[in-house]
């Protein structure tokens, strides 16, 4: 579940940081390094390991999300605040889901609670 103190920006400085010091790659002239491959890669691996890690149901792949921040970015704060947009999503994706089918679950119980035993 994620920490609601933890802002997108916070949050895109930390992978940011994570990604960097994992990829070890040297930049291409003219290419930034988010748009690097291998970059793309290891965030696309955070995303699957976050889904693998809260157990989330969420409808998307890893590769489906990054490529989804990916296409809107025009920058690599953008794309890294799109990022952490899709980690709290997937984060908090199980958890919305729950509440939803709970108050499902009770408007249905008290529907049948409020049905007249004489019909």
């Amino acid at each position: 579940m994620a920490d609601s103190a933890i802002s997108p920006d916070n949050l895109a400085t930390i992978l940011d940081n994570q990604i960097e010091a994992s990829t070890g790659q040297t930049r291409p002239q003219g290419e930034e390094d988010w748009e690097i491959p291998k970059f793309r890669t290891k965030v696309r691996e955070r995303i699957q390991e976050e889904i693998m890690k809260t157990g989330s149901q969420v409808p998307k792949t890893g590769e489906y999300l990054e490529e989804f921040a990916f296409s809107r970015a025009k920058s690599k704060k953008e794309y890294l605040d799109l990022i952490a947009g899709v980690l709290i999503y997937v984060a908090e994706f199980n958890e919305r889901r729950m509440k939803s089918d709970s108050k499902e679950l009770g408007e249905q119980e008290n529907e049948s609670q409020n049905v007249d035993p004489t019909l």
